[in-house]
């Protein structure tokens, strides 16, 4: 069978990481594999790392949503995406692929097309799409949601969370993750000092704003804690955290490090990691921390609360007085961080919640070639 994987970024967020796992096993199931993404990136690295032999396309895809996808913009942007509708068919008569795997709800062209081309179709359903405010259309949730449901032959949602987020998804998947032999990055805090990190772009709705006044309870309360943040950062995002960090005076706890080239050797290096998340349809990350065996502070909402029930770390009540009280008595409390580790290294061990690439892919394979014969 000959797939074409979409991806709707050329990062190595998530996303990306679930569909080029999923395409690397319909390499090993010994499929044609055929990868497109919008322009060049650190994707690149990735596949040419995960899947030898596949052809890789550069193919602009616009986002029908997006945390600028308002009024005007958000108008013109949704009629750019549609307009990509034309190169999308042009793309699909050339290469003629038996299926389409889309990677992400945001980008309608290359659904769209499949559905015109006649080519079976599937779609991974990895957004909040209803609760995520940062997800902004001028077409209303309910009439996407309706869209996808339509467009797809197959969906997978990547949680009960996501799920319950759209009509009928086809399966339910939690996405397969990979932890690679990797080097622990090295602390130059005292041994007495309890390390939390956070991982993720920054923005509100990842939650690091939270971390300010969190910090600045923390700085009051004289316990022994540092606060770091890495991830891409926009320069007005980050502009705002520096001032909100300098005007609480909280520099000698909070600390923002920049993207990683190492993130599962910050996860591992850390005492505990923090997810500050308020729609998080899966959390990779959540799971990627547990899996190096490193405790999850995260906030008591959406998956987070769906990936912690199993063990592995601690929920909280969404909120900064909250966070500073747990990571308080954690740095205070070495018996009780003993435990939580415990937790997180007998959760590693089970792997709940991790999805397993092959038996996915063996799924979603039968799921194509069936709509094939229709």
């Amino acid at each position: 069978m000959h797939v074409l994987f979409v991806a709707h970024s050329s990062t190595t967020a998530g996303a990306e990481r679930t569909l080029v796992a999923l395409a690397s096993a319909a390499v090993r199931c010994g499929d044609q594999v055929t990868v497109s993404i919008p322009r060049k990136g650190p994707i690149e690295r990735l596949i040419r790392d995960r899947l030898p032999g596949a052809e890789v396309i550069v193919q602009p895809c616009q986002w029908w949503m997006g945390v600028r996808h308002r009024t005007f913009t958000g108008a013109l942007r949704t009629l750019q995406s549609l307009a990509q509708l034309v190169p999308w068919l042009m793309l699909l008569r050339r290469t003629r692929p038996d299926a389409v795997v889309i990677g992400s709800t945001v980008t309608p062209a290359p659904l769209l097309a499949a559905v015109l081309a006649g080519t079976p179709r599937s779609i991974i359903l990895g957004e909040s799409i209803r609760s995520n405010p940062t997800l902004r259309s001028p077409i209303p949730k309910a009439l996407i949601v309706r869209a996808l449901d339509a467009w797809s032959d197959v969906s997978i949602a990547v949680s009960e969370y996501a799920a319950s987020q759209y009509r009928r998804p086809t399966l339910i998947e939690y996405p397969p993750i990979e932890i690679p032999e990797t080097v622990s990055e090295v602390r130059d805090e005292p041994p007495h000092m309890l390390v939390a990190v956070l991982l993720g772009t920054l923005s509100t709705e990842k939650g690091q704003f939270d971390l300010v006044e969190a910090a600045r309870r923390i700085v009051a309360s004289g316990a022994p804690v540092r606060i770091e943040l890495y991830g891409d950062a926009a320069p007005d995002d980050l502009a705002r955290l520096h001032d909100m960090i300098w005007d609480a005076d909280v520099e000698s706890v909070l600390r923002y490090r920049g993207a990683s080239s190492n993130p599962i050797g910050v996860l591992a290096g850390a005492d505990v990691s923090l997810v500050c998340s308020r729609n998080e349809a899966y959390g990779r990350v959540t799971i990627e921390s547990v899996l190096v065996g490193t405790p999850v502070v995260g906030y008591d909402l959406g998956g987070t609360r769906e990936i912690l029930r199993d063990g592995g770390g601690i929920l909280i009540e969404p909120a900064p007085a909250a966070m500073a009280s747990i990571l308080g008595r954690l740095a205070r409390d070495p018996a009780a961080l003993r435990g939580l580790r415990s937790s997180a290294a007998e959760r590693a061990r089970s792997r709940a919640g991790v999805g397993d690439a092959d038996r996915q892919w063996s799924r979603l394979r039968d799921a194509l070639a069936r709509e094939r014969l229709r």
